[in-house]
């Protein structure tokens, strides 16, 4: 699968780089995708998440269905995360993270916001590749310059 981190102080989202067909890895698969208002975050289905790229760049007709998260950082700042067929959720806090390795990263940059470091999700994603099986370095960043 994937980890997808994103901290809204650093205006920036990482993915690693493993991704798979079936059972075999896939070579050069993106999981990330810059449009005029956001960065676009893909775990899953990567196929329907490039419908849904689509979708975000053109915001008409209906919302591809599919088996993909999307975690959505906009220009200004704001996080979104899509979930299967539910609507637009806007996080709260600094932070979020989608796919196999979530709890890994979300619990890194907890960690981070307790100690009052840098909401980092380089280092959210670097950890979730050295213990999620499905999550692989070298680790792909896009930011918004401020």
């Amino acid at each position: 699968m994937t980890t997808i981190a994103v901290s809204r102080s650093l205006r920036m989202m990482v993915s690693d780089s493993s991704a798979t067909i079936g059972t075999s890895r896939a070579p050069d698969c993106p999981k990330m995708w810059r449009t005029k208002d956001c960065i676009v975050g893909i775990s899953g289905d990567i196929l329907a998440g490039e419908n849904f790229v689509r979708w975000v760049s053109a915001r008409k007709g209906p919302r591809p269905k599919g088996g993909y998260n999307a975690l959505l950082l906009y220009r200004d700042g704001r996080i979104s995360w899509f979930y299967s067929h539910h609507k637009e959720q806007f996080i709260d806090r600094d932070y979020y993270a989608i796919g196999s390795g979530t709890d890994y990263a979300i619990g890194s940059l907890g960690a981070l916001a307790e100690m009052g470091l840098a909401i980092d999700p380089r280092i959210a994603v670097r950890v979730a590749c050295q213990h999620d099986v499905m999550s692989k370095e070298p680790l792909l960043t896009l930011r918004w310059l401020k």
